[in-house]
């Protein structure tokens, strides 16, 4: 049984309206840094954006660049797979904005996260790859993985050592 129910005129206006998902527009610093939007290839601010399937999670305009989350890109073709093999992911500038129309003007998009990458998950069943994101002032510890006993490594310098690498001179410190 059905219930017949008035509408206003207010509401019956705004559901006469065109329904939009939010689109994005992701730009990841790798050496040759990729522009990738949600919404088809487009170009804002004179810098050509291609077609990428994508989900953002954990982020929004309300937690404005002030938290963790996460992006999913498709990856059929495996392209961005063997980039991050090639190049790694680890610690990788991340600006996402958030855009409400397939041809933003300059003003438009709304910056949501601005941060590094901090690691990754490929999922080859699913064709996609998940980086995870973090604030660029979150606090981190270089190297990033340390080399254990059981793979082979059997000896620390001690602290205070210091390294050359390169011109850098570097002085271990233990947390």
């Amino acid at each position: 049984m059905t219930i017949p129910r008035s509408v206003s005129v207010a509401v019956w206006a705004q559901l006469s309206k065109r329904i939009t998902k939010p689109g994005y527009l992701v730009i990841i610093a790798f050496p040759s840094p990729l522009f990738l939007s949600s919404r088809g290839a487009l170009v804002w601010n004179e810098i050509q954006f291609s077609d990428m399937a994508m989900d953002i999670s954990g982020l929004g305009a309300l937690n404005n660049t002030v938290g963790t989350g996460s992006i999913t890109l498709l990856d059929v073709d495996q392209f961005l797979t063997n980039l991050v093999i090639t190049v790694t992911v680890v610690e990788r500038g991340v600006a996402i904005f958030q855009i409400a129309d397939d041809a933003p003007e300059y003003a438009d998009p709304v910056l949501i996260f601005q941060g590094i990458t901090d690691g990754m998950t490929v999922d080859m069943s699913r064709g996609s790859i998940t980086l995870d994101l973090i604030p660029s002032m979150s606090r981190t510890f270089s190297p990033r993985y340390y080399c254990a006993a059981e793979t082979g490594m059997n000896w620390v310098p001690p602290n205070g050592t210091i390294i050359t690498w390169g011109s850098e001179k570097i002085t271990i410190e233990r947390r």
